[in-house]
């Protein structure tokens, strides 16, 4: 039966060995747990930066299409106008008519000027989605480093524990017949 006694503190020093271990391993797998879903993030954030910087480009170019159609429609309407002006029999080039002419021109190009601002005030505003966008991608990245290392602090602090209890547990005591071993 004396014998007993040591078998049981060598399966509690393996337990214990086995438990900084499993530490170790379980802290490694909490940093690398940590980078992942920081990439993860990473990539969601830069998707969303493109997606908002398309949209932006989209915006760019319905302004551009739709300064056309204005265009357009304002030619038709001063078409308009002068058929209906020589269809009364005024001439062209002169006093009032010329005046409505110039007005009409003038309102169709504030029209145009007015949908292209519009049109970039929008694509501005994807443009910034987009950088707000990849700011939080770099932040994921930066977050998942700095839990990646609060994982692996953490878990060696762990394991500083567990080695020193084992070192207490296990190393040798001072006798009283020899008060200077340790």
């Amino acid at each position: 039966m004396a014998f007993i006694a040591p078998i049981v503190g060598i399966i509690g020093a393996v337990t214990s060995v086995a438990g900084v271990g499993l530490t170790a391993i379980g802290m490694v797998t909490q940093a690398q747990a940590a980078q992942q879903n920081a990439k993860a993030q990473q990539q969601a954030f830069e998707y969303n930066a493109a997606v908002a910087r398309n949209n932006a480009t989209a915006a760019e170019q319905q302004a551009a299409a739709d300064a056309e159609k204005i265009r357009r429609r304002n030619r038709l309407t001063m078409g308009k106008q002068r058929a209906a002006a020589a269809g009364l029999g005024l001439l062209a080039g002169g006093g009032s008519f010329e005046d409505v002419q110039y007005d009409s021109l003038l309102q169709g190009e504030l029209d145009v000027m007015n949908r292209q601002y519009q049109g970039e005030i929008e694509a501005n505003r994807f443009r910034n989605e987009a950088q707000l966008q990849s700011f939080y991608g770099q932040t994921a990245i930066s977050r998942g480093r700095s839990e990646a290392t609060g994982a692996l602090l953490g878990g060696a602090s762990q394991i500083v524990g567990q080695v020193g209890e084992l070192a207490n547990r296990y190393a040798p005591t001072p006798s009283r017949s020899n008060p200077g071993f340790i």
